[in-house]
């Protein structure tokens, strides 16, 4: 009896062992909830904090500029556009007398007499005596580095002739006087000088000299600066400017 109860024990082992065997096979992967509970809260609590809401990295606007700059700007490309040079067939001739707002970017300094202070820094020299001939509009300021004993005169001075033999013409307009403050419509006749042009520059003679250099053009207009010798010893500097 003792072993036909023995013998039942172990068919009883077997088959429990059996069963233990097929369901560890038969069980698929990820269908433990707990596994699936930790994979789940794990990734989403490790990239984004529950306080924050996420926003994917293709939508995230930069908030910082990019800090590569060049080091060195390169050169303009050259074109008819940016180029400050005169045109050939401009005429920049005026019968216009000056007027103080054109002489608005002058600076008048005493013996040195006047400059232009509001041009580039990429101005076109004028040295043929063709570029230049024609009317200006004109100032002059006798006396400068006296101000008590100073006339101011906008007149249009006319430049003419050939290198050996120019003529420079003064059409005078307006004047003021600065110790009385008496001004208006000068009388005065056209006034010539004659001389001869040199390397950009003129040097004539008439009722005293005149020299007229530094003949440019700059962004549309042309300048010019000088100055004068009367015969009765008074002298002056001269800015010029057209259209």
């Amino acid at each position: 009896m003792k072993k036909i109860y023995i013998i039942v024990a172990g068919i009883i082992d077997l088959i429990l062992l059996a069963v233990i065997v097929i369901s560890a096979i038969n069980k698929k992967p990820g269908t433990d909830k707990s596994d699936s509970y930790v994979s789940s809260h794990t990734s989403s609590a490790e990239t984004e904090p529950d306080t924050d809401i996420y926003v994917p990295e293709i939508l995230q606007v930069q908030t910082e500029p990019s800090l590569t700059y060049p080091t060195e700007t390169p050169p303009a490309e050259t074109t008819a556009d940016n180029v400050n040079t005169e045109p050939d067939s401009a005429d920049y001739s005026t019968d216009e007398f000056g007027d103080y707002s054109d002489m608005g970017g002058t600076f008048l300094n005493g013996e040195n007499g006047f400059s232009w202070t509001d041009l580039s820094d990429s101005i076109t020299p004028l040295t043929d005596l063709s570029s230049v001939t024609g009317g200006w509009k004109a100032y002059i300021v006798s006396s400068p580095w006296e101000l008590e004993k100073s006339v101011a005169y906008l007149m249009n001075n006319n430049i003419s002739g050939s290198e050996e033999e120019v003529t420079v013409t003064m059409h005078w307009h307006y004047f003021s006087v600065y110790s009385s403050g008496e001004s208006g419509i000068s009388e005065q006749p056209d006034t010539f000088y004659t001389g001869t042009w040199q390397n950009g520059s003129l040097e004539c003679y008439g009722d005293g000299m005149i020299t007229l250099d530094s003949f440019c053009f700059d962004q549309g207009k042309e300048y010019a600066t000088g100055s004068i010798k009367w015969g009765d010893g008074t002298s002056g500097a001269i800015a010029l400017i057209r259209p």
